[in-house]
């Protein structure tokens, strides 16, 4: 299942900077025009959203695996390790891919990486509900003893 969900954060991460990069040679277009039609506008909008959609669907990918972890954890103890190499791994090669890919194009390094920044705030709350459920865990182990 794990690698499942790598294939299918590859194929939304990839299909985000396709789209990146079609928006941006479209603008060159845009940008060349003195006065944007209708159909221009709403290209640009149907381009928008279908970035945005990516992005959630790059989100929505992590929240499910990571909810599919935490009901499989009783059962497969090592889960978390894998979700969180797998992450490991799919971070890092975001990363260098946006850092080379910024240098080749002239999409800037912040556009290709905004999926991961999207991700962080959800990486917080996890982090939060982990410690949580630690000291709790841990505080019920000690008042036993």
């Amino acid at each position: 299942m794990v690698y499942v969900y790598l294939a299918l954060m590859g194929l939304t991460y990839g299909g985000y900077v396709w789209l990146t990069i079609y928006r941006m040679s479209l603008s060159e277009v845009w940008l060349s025009k003195s006065i944007l039609t209708a159909d221009d506008s709403a290209m640009i909008g149907q381009l928008g959203r279908w970035s945005e959609s990516l992005e959630v669907m790059f989100v929505l990918l992590f929240v499910g695996m990571m909810i599919y972890c935490f009901f499989k954890r009783k059962t497969e103890r090592n889960i978390f390790k894998k979700f969180l190499l797998v992450n490991v791994v799919l971070v890092v090669g975001i990363v260098v891919f946006s850092f080379i890919f910024n240098q080749v194009t002239s999409i800037s390094f912040m556009n290709l990486v905004l999926p991961l920044v999207n991700l962080v705030g959800i990486i917080i709350l996890l982090l939060i509900f982990l410690i949580i459920e630690w000291f709790i865990k841990y505080r019920s182990i000690e008042s036993r003893a």
